[in-house]
């Protein structure tokens, strides 16, 4: 067995087990001073995109593949490679359609799949500040060129001398129903009709052509927004999160206080996603999914949501959430109606507010690759995102066994920055019982304890790593 893997940095995660399994590893990456790059059998340093990961696929015969990639940036052309490999060549790609993969990637997309699928989202605008003058001829001439280059560049990546090459057109976001005959939807029929209605519908919607309107899609108010968009403009609720439509990890992402923070912020841009502010509870949930099962780990709380902007990577974060009003089994149910919606595949991560005011649940992101919480869901149920994704190429991924090896245990994950001690520098990327790892970068480490029930968590957290938590 011998399987590629496309990034290194999270490489160290799942080394051991493939040493455990007696499997060969290849690994391509971007970066000759990355981490973890001698934990591999063998590597390739290869430039950034997929044409190289590509073409090693296929030199090297491997078993399938696997994206180790924590960014959105390369995500749409992992779902091109995957088409080429999957059906030219029989070799598996463990990640989400391309289809999925634009409706993450972009926020505006998100949210017009979460309410066709009537799943509450904070109520939200779209600001048009004008910033590209349709009339000034430059302006159109330069978008189109550089259009015309990316597409040329995408083209090219992407191209196979033995195969059909790919067409779809990676600038912009538009869906085609042309696109979705190219998914292999394996035993699901309602998700192959879903995203088929799901892509009629915003071909059809009246106002699709945003860029040229100065809102759309409002339901920021419970009135029409045509009749309604000077109030808009001039009395924006406040505060509200303001975001672009691509960016992850906090960028671009402002909760406006008033209408001066607002202005400054939508003069920097042309388009803007102004959302509600909501009062309450973070949450995500990584789902896992392969051949049509769906399987989400943990609700994980990620703090309350403030209007200083605080990142949840800056603050203490615990699985599973417990919140006062919040059924857990109502994250998992939403996470996999969302999950089998989009045909997803591989990993995803899905964050939600838990609104204190009506004790309501807002979807607000899907993530498509990777989680940051990912150590909390393996140390409150034992299963490691990573290492099943490695299980899916084994052909050993099913429902029974990872209900059998769940558990339910207690986690809790503390940044310590550059502190350091004896016993956690002993630390591993394994859980065992009641034990911990630490991760992340120099300076920005984190430690996640998992412990058999809250007594030992805490004992573990003050007594032993004297964090006094």
């Amino acid at each position: 067995m011998k399987i590629l893997f496309i990034g290194a940095r999270l490489f160290d995660d799942v080394y051991f087990y493939l040493q455990e399994k007696n499997i060969k590893s290849i690994l391509t990456e971007s970066n000759e001073n990355s981490d973890n790059l001698d934990l591999a059998d063998k590597y390739y340093i290869v430039p950034r995109g997929m044409s190289e990961p590509l073409k090693i696929a296929i030199e090297e015969k491997v078993d399938g593949v696997i994206p180790l990639i924590g960014i959105d940036t390369p995500l749409f052309d992992v779902a091109l490679m995957k088409e080429v490999l999957e059906n030219n060549y029989n070799i598996p790609v463990i990640s989400s359609n391309k289809i999925a993969i634009k409706i993450c990637i972009n926020k505006f997309l998100t949210k017009k799949f979460f309410r066709y699928f009537n799943i509450k989202t904070p109520k939200y605008f779209i600001f048009n500040n004008n910033k590209d003058d349709d009339n000034n001829e430059d302006n159109k001439t330069n978008k189109k060129n550089s259009k015309k280059e990316d597409n040329e560049d995408k083209n090219k990546n992407m191209k196979n001398e033995d195969k059909k090459e790919d067409s779809s057109d990676n600038a912009d976001y538009n869906l085609k129903l042309s696109e979705i005959d190219s998914l292999d939807i394996i035993n699901s029929s309602s998700a192959y009709d879903n995203l088929k209605s799901f892509i009629k519908y915003l071909n059809n919607y009246e106002n699709k052509d945003y860029e040229n309107k100065n809102y759309h899609e409002c339901n920021y108010y419970e009135t029409n927004v045509h009749e309604n968009s000077n109030d808009l403009i001039n009395n924006p609720n406040f505060p509200c999160v303001l975001k672009q439509f691509e960016g992850q990890g906090g960028k671009d992402i402002v909760i406006a206080k008033d209408m001066k923070s607002f202005v400054e912020y939508t003069n920097k841009f042309n388009l803007t996603l102004c959302e509600e502010y909501i009062d309450g509870y973070e949450i995500s949930i990584e789902v896992l999914s392969y051949k049509n099962v769906y399987i989400p780990l943990v609700p994980v709380y990620k703090g309350e949501t403030s209007l200083e902007g605080i990142h949840p990577l800056n603050k203490v974060r615990y699985a599973p959430s417990e919140i006062e009003g919040l059924d857990n089994d109502l994250v998992n149910d939403l996470a996999v109606k969302i999950a089998k919606n989009l045909n997803t595949e591989g990993t995803i991560d899905i964050d939600f507010i838990f609104s204190k005011k009506d004790k309501e649940l807002y979807a607000t992101e899907i993530n498509p690759r990777p989680s940051g919480t990912r150590y909390l869901s393996m140390a409150s149920t034992s299963i490691s995102p990573l290492l099943k994704l490695v299980d899916m190429i084994l052909g050993d991924f099913n429902l029974n066994k990872i209900n059998n090896e769940i558990k339910n245990y207690c986690a809790l994950e503390v940044p310590i920055g550059s502190y350091t001690s004896l016993k956690l520098e002993k630390s591993s990327k394994k859980f065992d019982k009641n034990s911990w790892v630490v991760h992340g970068p120099e300076n920005y480490k984190r430690v996640t304890v998992s412990g058999e029930n809250k007594e030992k968590l805490f004992e573990i957290v003050n007594d032993t790593l004297n964090l006094e938590i």
